[in-house]
């Protein structure tokens, strides 16, 4: 499988990218447990060098993308939600939070970090990166891409808030080279 995309300019938009495409072209790479950690770890959520891989995250993050498909739907639309699945996760998943003197700036320094590595855990920088994008303004900035066979979904920070595409090097490219092809075809 290829190298997952992260094209959408925010944390959980590209998890919902984890899974694109249609028929034959379809992918998840959430498939099973091991694909799900590593797509954690090309996200920056996990280091690198994570080699734990805990039973069932894989159902766990699946509900969280589908969850937070429905989520960004309703607050797009202004129809109610009940937030409990992200609650819980956030809640489950806090991080610990303390502070520590850092010699580099001669100064405290607040420190986040995982209390473990439960489930909850894991996934809570994504939940926590939903529950930002739904509390701002950059929820009405999200958008699809707008070729017809694309699935792909990211937050638009143009200036001009008028991006279409996914990626340039993905849909735009190809649908500019095939609209020229239609003129050329057309004046021909």
């Amino acid at each position: 499988m290829n190298q997952p995309y992260f094209l959408a300019n925010n944390l959980v938009l590209d998890f919902i990218n984890s899974e694109y495409g249609t028929s034959d072209e379809y992918h998840d790479y959430l498939s099973d447990d091991e694909s799900t950690v590593a797509w954690l770890k090309s996200a920056g959520c996990l280091p690198t060098d994570y080699s734990e891989v805990p039973l069932g995250i894989s159902e766990k993050a699946k509900k969280l993308r589908t969850v937070s498909r429905e989520m960004i739907d309703s607050a797009i639309s202004a129809v109610e939600y009940d937030p409990v699945f992200l609650n819980n996760l956030l809640d489950r998943g806090k991080p610990a939070e303390y502070i520590e003197w850092d010699n580099t700036s001669n100064n405290f320094k607040r420190i986040k970090q995982r209390k473990n590595n439960n489930i909850e855990s894991l996934l809570e920088p994504i939940g926590n990166s939903l529950a930002t994008l739904l509390c701002s303004e950059e929820i009405r900035s999200i958008r699809q891409c707008e070729a017809h066979d694309c699935t792909l979904v990211f937050l638009d920070k143009t200036k001009s808030h008028r991006r279409r595409w996914c990626s340039m090097s993905l849909c735009g490219n190809r649908k500019k080279v095939a609209a020229f092809r239609s003129r050329k075809q057309q004046s021909d």
